[in-house]
C-alpha cells in the first residue's frame, strides 16, 4: 500500500509540473501579444483534388470488362449486363466466340467449322444484332477464341490431334477431354480464320485463349504423342512460331503491325502492334496459362 501511495504522489507531482496538455499557464495566455495572435490567423481555402497527369506517355483508354460466356450473350441476361455497364465503369465484354467445347457463338462460314459440325451447336444466331446493341452502348466487344483445347476439332480432325503413345488413338486428359496438337499449323490457321470472321462480325478485339499445351502431370504427358512435332522443337518455340503465324495470317488481311514485348499475355493487335510475352518463370511449359489478344482499329 505504501508503494502505491508513493507512486500516486509521484504521478500527481509530474502532472502539476508538466508543461504538456495538463498545464494551463494562465499568465502566459493573458500576456500573449497581438503579434502572436496574428500568426495563428488562417484564411479559408478551397481544397481541390486533381488526377496526376502523365508527363511521359499520352493518356490511354482504360478497358474494364466482364467475361460473358456464349450462353449469357445469346440470352436475355445480356440486356441485364448492358444495363450494368451503363450504370457502372464497365466498358467492355469478353465474349466466347469459340469456347473450350469447340462450339461457336454464331454460324460460321469458315470451311473447317462447317466440316466438323461446329455450326450445329451455335449459341446466338442473332449475334450481329446483339453486337450492334453493344456498339450503341459504347461497349467494347472482345471475342474470345480457344485454340488448343478444342475437343470437337480433335474428335473430327484426328490428324490434327494429340495421340495415345500405345494405342495410337486420341489422347485424353484426366477429365477425358481430347486436345488438338498445338504443334500443328492447321490448328492455328483455323483460329486465325475465326478471328478474321469475328472482326467482320463487329468485334473490336480478339483474345486467343489456351495458347498452350495440355496441363497434365509429367507421367500423363509421357503417354502423349504430338504428330506434328519436329525433331528438336520445344513447346516454347512452337508457341512462338504459331503466334507469329497468327500475326502473319492477320497481317495478310491488312490488320497487323509491328512486334514488341511485355508480360503476361501473348497479344497481336490489329493495325497497332503484336505483343509476345513469357510466363513469370521465363518458360512456356505445359503448366503455364497463355492468352493472346488482337485489337481492331
Amino acid at each position: 500500500m505504501i508503494v502505491v501511495r508513493q507512486a500516486g504522489v509521484l504521478l500527481l507531482a509530474a502532472l502539476l509540473t508538466s508543461r504538456g496538455l495538463f498545464a494551463q499557464d494562465s499568465a502566459a495566455v493573458a500576456t500573449a501579444s497581438p503579434a502572436d495572435q496574428v500568426k495563428v490567423l488562417l484564411r479559408p481555402t478551397e481544397i481541390r483534388y486533381v488526377h496526376q497527369e502523365s508527363v511521359l506517355l499520352p493518356p490511354t483508354a482504360k478497358i474494364k470488362g466482364l467475361y460473358v460466356n456464349a450462353w449469357a450473350f445469346g440470352s436475355p441476361k445480356l440486356w441485364q449486363l448492358v444495363r450494368l455497364a451503363d450504370e457502372t465503369e464497365i466498358n467492355a465484354f469478353v465474349v466466347d466466340v469459340k469456347d473450350d467445347t469447340g462450339c461457336l457463338l454464331y454460324p460460321s462460314t469458315v470451311p473447317t467449322a462447317e466440316q466438323i459440325g461446329a455450326n450445329r451447336c451455335v449459341r446466338a444466331k442473332d449475334a450481329r444484332a446483339r453486337l450492334d446493341t453493344l456498339a450503341k452502348h459504347d461497349i467494347y466487344a472482345i471475342a474470345r477464341i480457344v485454340v488448343a483445347k478444342d475437343p470437337l476439332l480433335a474428335e473430327r480432325k484426328s490428324g490434327w490431334s494429340v495421340k495415345e503413345r500405345v494405342t495410337g488413338q486420341l489422347w485424353r486428359d484426366r477429365i477425358n477431354i481430347a486436345w488438338v496438337d498445338a504443334y500443328n499449323d492447321s490448328v492455328w490457321i483455323y483460329a486465325a480464320q475465326l478471328a478474321q470472321e469475328a472482326a467482320q462480325m463487329g468485334f473490336r478485339e480478339v483474345q486467343f485463349d489456351y495458347v498452350r499445351f495440355p496441363d497434365e502431370p509429367r507421367e500423363r504427358m509421357a503417354t502423349a504423342i504430338f504428330p506434328a512435332h519436329r525433331s528438336g522443337q520445344t513447346q516454347r518455340a512452337a508457341v512462338r512460331e504459331h503466334v507469329a503465324l497468327l500475326k502473319d495470317r492477320l497481317k495478310a488481311s491488312g490488320r497487323c503491325g509491328r512486334t514488341s514485348s511485355a508480360w503476361p499475355t501473348w497479344c497481336c493487335r490489329w493495325c497497332t502492334r503484336v505483343t509476345t510475352t513469357e510466363a513469370p518463370s521465363g518458360t512456356l511449359g505445359p503448366t503455364a496459362s497463355r492468352t493472346a489478344s488482337c485489337a481492331a482499329p
